[in-house]
């Protein structure tokens, strides 16, 4: 079965989109650049750097006459080559490292203590070198190159490693077809979406869609599911697996769990696991059981 790396918390989020926060480089702002001095800069912007960066100095500033999608205007890059992006108020929205320093620990534990936690206890050997403000939490990278998707309450949501993708967007899930709305409504009710991403590839689109339970569902154009995951401990909905299929799985794998089922052109494939064990078992597009995947 085709895998897709996706972990996810078992906690709830808001249904808004996600935006890397490791190459913005300031290409999304709008209107024009204006430099400023330091001195220029709001005064809860000036504080934040005296508090958390006492000692550097800013190198260079710039003010934007309409903020970017994440309500930056400001930015200040400091002389010790980090890159600070405020909103009208002075308000931080993004801190990052150019050269892949460790964010002041000061200012991540006072600012995002959850979050700093949380790396520090599944990535001991690693550091944040960017933390961004997103519309539905807080995107973080770690010097690995690794980004970590936190909703609202710095709760972990998600591992993202498809944020370069030219062809992928995020949109919002009233933009979803409503076939695959009502797929979810239906068949997951009462989970709320993480994140919605459309990706367009040989004149191709499709949907993948995150859920605050932990599942990932694919939807192609017409919003009929292509794929669907879970990687908590939970099985998949009885509603989605078809009766012939949960009914050999019941008999022959007692103990495991539906973790995933794909739709391929003979059928389907479904992965069962039973704690570190995993199987993907092929089945036709009548429920009979075809074969092990290897």
């Amino acid at each position: 079965m085709k895998k897709f790396i996706f972990i996810i918390g078992l906690v709830s989020a808001t249904s808004l989109g996600f935006v890397s926060c490791s190459d913005d480089d300031n290409n999304d702002y709008q209107g024009q650049n204006t430099s400023i001095t330091a001195s220029d800069l709001p005064t809860t912007a000036k504080n934040f750097i005296t508090t958390y960066f006492n000692g550097s100095t800013v190198q260079s500033a710039s003010q934007y006459s309409s903020p970017n999608i994440h309500n930056s205007v400001y930015t200040a890059l400091l002389n010790n080559s980090f890159e600070i992006d405020f909103d009208k108020d002075g308000n931080w929205t993004e801190v990052e490292s150019k050269t892949k320093q460790a964010i002041p620990e000061s200012f991540l534990t006072q600012e995002v203590p959850t979050i700093s936690d949380y790396v520090k206890a599944n990535y001991p050997s690693n550091w944040i070198v960017n933390i961004e403000k997103e519309n539905y939490g807080y995107s973080v990278e770690l010097n690995n190159d690794l980004e970590l998707i936190f909703n609202q309450s710095q709760q972990f949501v998600a591992i993202d490693l498809d944020n370069d993708k030219d062809n992928e967007e995020v949109i919002n899930n009233a933009d979803l077809p409503q076939a695959a709305k009502n797929f979810v409504g239906q068949n997951f009710a009462g989970a709320e979406y993480v994140m919605v991403k459309k990706e367009t590839e040989n004149n191709q689109v499709t949907y993948e869609v995150y859920l605050s339970t932990g599942y990932k569902i694919e939807f192609n154009a017409s919003g009929d599911w292509t794929e669907i995951e879970s990687k908590t401990t939970s099985s998949l909905p009885s509603s989605v697996i078809p009766a012939a299929i949960s009914t050999y799985i019941t008999t022959n794998y007692v103990g495991y769990v539906i973790s995933a089922i794909e739709k391929e052109t003979y059928g389907y494939v479904v992965e069962v696991t039973k704690g570190n064990n995993d199987v993907d078992l092929r089945f036709s597009s009548t429920g009979t059981f075809l074969g092990i995947d290897d």
